[in-house]
């Protein structure tokens, strides 16, 4: 079974949404100069280090963009067999075959078979260019939050051993009932922007207490703005009180066989 390399959810929560769509419609790359070398092959992933895929000569998968140049040396007939696993929302991987006459493109939105020409060059370039992820953490985004007050005074957001401070505004996350602490340098008004992904139809419900009294407990769907009182410099909690994961389907694409026939001199 071919997972993908999950990233860690340090960066995953400052998006709350993790989203890769890259342009379906990549230029077409001249192929290398230099000797061609029969059987060489050069497996490249647009994301290094990440996890680009696998190839093994005549059969190969991409779950992230990357290509794969094929070396025969000489002109040829190539039969292609490839299958793809759909997005979330419905979208199939691109096959991009790239030869000597030009750039040709393929949605595999089913187990297909490609057959094309090979060049004098006898090489030939297959690429995956719109890799595809959807939300996977329920999270409130903090697009804006800040500390309103008579004076401009440094306040902190902590978690752990993490100390974030800050005068006027700052961003960040709230992922779990640890959430984070609000360090306010005095009185006044919190104002919150905040955006959140749902998850199985809910959103994440934002939690923010002060002293033991509540001051917001929502559910945000989207995005939201909010203007709360702060009686004094108290610490300010703000939680997630349900967080939750979902699995995602990926869009990945399998190249399950390659076989060249060069032509009959």
């Amino acid at each position: 079974m071919l997972l993908k390399l999950l990233l860690p959810i340090g960066v995953l929560v400052m998006l709350g949404v993790a989203i890769r769509l890259l342009p379906t419609s990549p230029e077409f790359t001249p192929f290398r100069q230099g000797t061609c070398t029969p059987g060489a092959s050069n497996f490249v992933s647009s994301q290094p280090p990440a996890l680009p895929g696998e190839w093994q000569g005549s059969k190969g998968y991409f779950v992230i963009p990357g290509s794969v140049e094929l070396n025969y040396c000489q002109p040829g007939r190539l039969i292609i067999e490839a299958r793809g696993d759909l997005a979330t929302n419905g979208g199939a991987p691109l096959l991009v075959l790239r030869t000597d006459a030009g750039q040709r493109e393929e949605l595999v939105d089913k187990p297909q078979t490609f057959e094309l020409d090979v060049g004098l060059s006898g090489r030939v370039i297959l690429a995956f260019p719109n890799d595809e992820t959807d939300a996977l953490y329920r999270i409130v985004t903090l697009e804006r939050l800040a500390v309103v007050g008579r004076t401009r005074c440094t306040s902190a957001l902590v978690r752990d051993q993490q100390r974030i401070t800050f005068q006027g505004a700052t961003t960040g996350a709230v992922y779990d009932l640890k959430g984070q602490r609000l360090e306010p340098c005095e009185a006044g008004d919190l104002y919150l922007t905040v955006s959140g992904p749902a998850v199985n139809g809910t959103g994440p419900q934002l939690l923010v207490q002060q002293e033991g009294a509540i001051l917001l407990n929502q559910e945000i769907k989207g995005r939201a703005s909010f203007r709360l009182p702060l009686r004094t410099a108290s610490a300010v909690q703000l939680s997630v009180t349900n967080f939750a994961g979902r699995q995602v389907k990926y869009r990945n694409l399998f190249i399950d066989r390659v076989d060249f026939t060069p032509l009959t001199q």
